[in-house]
């Protein structure tokens, strides 16, 4: 699989509406795939993901706009299956250490979000290793990994800080992404990673989000 380099062009996403990472992965995802589309507004989105001061945005809370892009289908890869309550499966798959993820997410919202991904058949639950990751990075979908940040730019932070990038290639060594930080934090419009360290990133329990044109 890593004989030749994939790369896609993600365009650098402005932000001057400051949308959260999660929140830019996804606009960027949309104007990729639907460049004659009007992206989401940053109101729209917060409707669904109800983003509150210090709290993360997990990958079920952005499925409620693509309701807008019925041209646009969104799968939800994890290695374990979710269950609610939403604050003990945060504990169970995420440990301990992390409990920090439970007062940092609006669990009400995030355990409604479950509950329409599973009535939707969103989720695709099962171990997946580098290669079958990488195996989606195709020209007409986009993958959207939802990473420990203290782990993909070697902070010396132990716990798990959420962030939200877009995957946009790799070759033997590395793995390209489109950086999703806002104008306060990242500037980077695209960042390359080792293959061991992006695994590493993807935190306790990895998961990414698919979106291509359905």
């Amino acid at each position: 699989m890593f004989e030749k380099a994939v790369r896609f062009d993600i365009p650098p996403t402005d932000n001057t509406a400051g949308y959260s990472c999660g929140e830019v992965a996804l606009v960027a995802a949309i104007s990729y795939l639907l460049p004659d589309k009007e992206r989401p507004t940053r109101e729209r989105l917060e409707s669904f993901t109800c983003k509150l001061p210090n709290y993360n945005t997990w990958p079920e809370e952005l499925v409620g706009v693509m309701a807008d892009y019925p041209e646009l289908k969104m799968t939800i890869h994890r290695t374990h299956p979710i269950a609610c309550p939403a604050d003990a499966y945060i504990r169970c798959y995420y440990g301990e250490r992390n409990k920090h993820l439970v007062s940092e997410t609006n669990l009400p919202n995030l355990e409604k979000a479950i509950k329409e991904c599973e009535a939707k058949g969103l989720y695709k639950i099962g171990a997946f290793d580098l290669e079958s990751l990488l195996g989606h990075v195709t020209e007409d979908q986009v993958v959207i990994g939802w990473f420990d940040c203290n782990v993909l730019y070697e902070y010396e932070i132990d716990t798990f800080k959420p962030h939200f990038n877009i995957v946009t290639g790799y070759d033997l060594d590395c793995v390209s992404m489109h950086e999703s930080g806002n104008l306060h934090s990242l500037p980077v419009a695209h960042e390359r990673v080792g293959h061991e360290r992006f695994i590493k990133a993807l935190g306790p329990t990895p998961n990414f989000l698919t979106v291509r044109l359905a």
